[in-house]
C-alpha cells in the first residue's frame, strides 16, 4: 500500500508545469529505489535477465541523465519500523507462503510464483545479496560511482566519493535524501510516498534557513480525467521543488508540506487506515479550512481537529452540526469529535450504510495519531521516534504492531 493515487492527480491538475517528459534539470545523484526494481515481470526468466534487465540496465539508464553518482538502495530489515509489519502482513494475506530460511540457498530458477517468494523476508533478503554481489563485480573498479546502501556498511564503487549518510536507516523510502546536497537528487521510483517525502525534505531545509534543494522524481505517468493511457508503462518527471513552491503559495501555512501531507498520511498509506467516506478530493476541497487547524503545529489534536472540520463540511448539509473553531486543545477536540459523530450516527438523513461505516471516536483520535506519527517518520527520517515507545495509536500484538483501539 502506497499514499492514495488521487492526490498526486491533485498536484498534476493545479501545477502541470511541474510534471514533463522530459528531465527538469541535469542530476548530480540518482538515486534507483531497489525495493520496487525486485518485482519483475513474467519475461524475466532467468538471474542473469533479472540482474541485467532489473538493475544494469537501471543503473546505466540513471547515468545517461548526467549524473555522477548512482545509488542503488534497498530495505535494512534491521531498521525497518516495527508498525511496517501491518502493511506486510495484509499484503501477504492471499498469497501461498513459501518454504524458504536464512539458511536455505536460491534456487538456480527463478521461482513460478514470484510475488509469493517476495513475502518471504528472507528469500528476498538473499536476493538483494545476489543483485548487490553482481553490481558489485561490474562497477567496483568503474570510473563512475555507484553507492550500494543495503546494509549499515554503505559501499562506495568505483571513483571515490565522500558520503555523509546517516545510521539506523531500515526502509529504502527514507535513504533517498541522506544524499541531498547542492546538486539536484533524481529519484527513480514508483512508490508514492516518495513525493510527501520529498516535500516534506524540501521544507526541512528550508525551515533551517537553507535553499530549497532540488528533488525531481521519475515515476508512472499520472493520466488526468479525459486522457488515454498508452499502451506500455509511461513514465514523467515530477519536479517536487516547484510543486513545494506551489504549496507554498496556495496553502496559507507555516509549514504548507506538513499540512499537505498530514492529509495525505489522514487518506490511508503504509501506516494508516483509510478514511471512511472521505478521500483526496473532499479534504482538498476544504484545504483551507482545514489547513487553519494545523498551523500551530502538528499535534494529535491538530490532527483530530482536521478530521473533525473535514466530516463537519462532508455532513452539514444533511445534518445539523456547529462548525468548531480550531485548533482546540485535546479533551476538547476529542469531546467536539464525539458530539459531531453522535449527530451524524442519530439522523436519517444519512444512510444506514455511510453510518455503519463511520469510526468511534476513539478509532478517530488513533487515527490521528497514527497520522502524526506517519508525518513525523516522513519528516525526521531515521531519527523518527519508536511508534510503540509514544502514544501514537499502535498497540503491540502476537505477530508485531496493530492500530488501536
Amino acid at each position: 500500500m502506497t499514499i492514495d493515487s488521487g492526490w498526486v492527480k491533485i498536484l498534476k491538475s493545479a501545477r502541470p508545469a511541474a510534471f514533463s517528459g522530459s528531465l527538469p534539470a541535469r542530476p548530480g545523484t540518482v538515486f534507483i529505489d531497489g525495493q520496487i526494481k525486485l518485482m519483475k515481470g513474467s519475461h524475466v526468466r532467468t538471474w542473469k535477465q533479472f540482474v541485467e534487465m532489473q538493475f544494469f540496465y537501471t543503473i546505466e539508464k540513471a547515468f545517461e541523465t548526467g549524473a555522477h553518482t548512482v545509488v542503488l538502495g534497498f530495505d535494512n530489515y534491521q531498521h525497518v519500523p516495527t508498525a511496517k509489519n501491518m502493511t506486510q502482513r495484509k499484503r501477504s494475506q492471499h498469497v501461498p507462503a513459501v518454504d524458504f530460511t536464512s539458511a536455505s540457498e536460491l534456487p538456480e530458477r527463478l521461482p513460478e510464483y514470484w510475488d509469493a517468494a517476495m513475502r518471504n523476508r528472507s528469500f528476498k533478503s538473499k536476493v538483494m545479496t545476489l543483485v548487490c554481489n553482481n553490481v558489485r563485480r561490474k562497477y567496483a573498479d568503474g570510473a563512475r560511482t555507484v553507492v550500494l546502501d543495503f546494509t549499515d556498511d554503505v559501499e562506495v564503487l568505483g571513483h571515490p566519493r565522500e558520503l555523509a549518510v546517516g545510521a539506523r536507516r531500515g526502509e529504502c523510502d527514507i535513504k533517498a535524501f541522506a544524499y541531498l546536497g547542492s546538486e539536484p537528487l533524481l529519484v527513480m521510483s514508483t512508490d508514492g510516498d516518495f513525493v510527501p517525502l520529498a516535500l516534506l525534505q524540501i521544507e526541512r531545509a528550508v525551515q533551517a534557513g537553507a535553499p530549497p534543494p532540488r528533488v525531481l522524481l521519475y515515476r508512472i505517468k499520472t493520466t488526468q480525467a479525459g486522457e488515454k493511457r498508452k499502451l506500455g508503462r509511461e513514465m514523467e518527471y515530477v519536479d517536487a521543488t516547484a510543486l513545494y513552491a506551489f504549496l507554498a503559495a496556495e496553502l496559507n501555512a507555516a509549514r504548507p508540506a506538513q499540512c499537505f501531507a498530514c492529509m495525505v498520511a489522514a487518506t490511508g498509506c503504509d501506516f494508516t487506515m483509510n478514511l471512511p467516506q472521505l478521500g483526496p478530493a473532499k479534504l482538498w476541497a476544504h484545504r483551507h479550512v482545514l489547513t487553519a487547524t494545523l498551523n500551530s503545529g502538528a499535534s494529535p489534536e491538530a490532527v483530530l481537529c482536521m478530521l473533525m472540520r473535514a466530516y463537519t463540511e462532508l455532513f452539514i448539509t444533511r445534518v445539523r452540526l456547529k462548525r468548531e473553531a480550531a485548533p482546540l486543545p485535546l479533551d476538547r477536540a476529542l469531546a467536539a469529535t464525539t458530539a459531531m459523530l453522535a449527530a451524524v450516527q442519530r439522523t436519517a438523513q444519512v444512510g444506514q450504510r455511510v453510518r455503519s461505516a463511520m469510526w468511534t471516536p476513539e478509532r478517530m483520535l488513533a487515527h490521528a495519531k497514527n497520522t502524526l506519527w506517519t508525518v513525523l517518520y516522513w519528516t525526521l527520517l531515521n531519527e523518527h521516534p519508536d511508534p510503540l515507545a509514544g502514544d501514537f495509536g499502535f498497540a503491540r500484538a502476537a505477530n508485531g504492531v496493530k492500530f488501536a483501539p
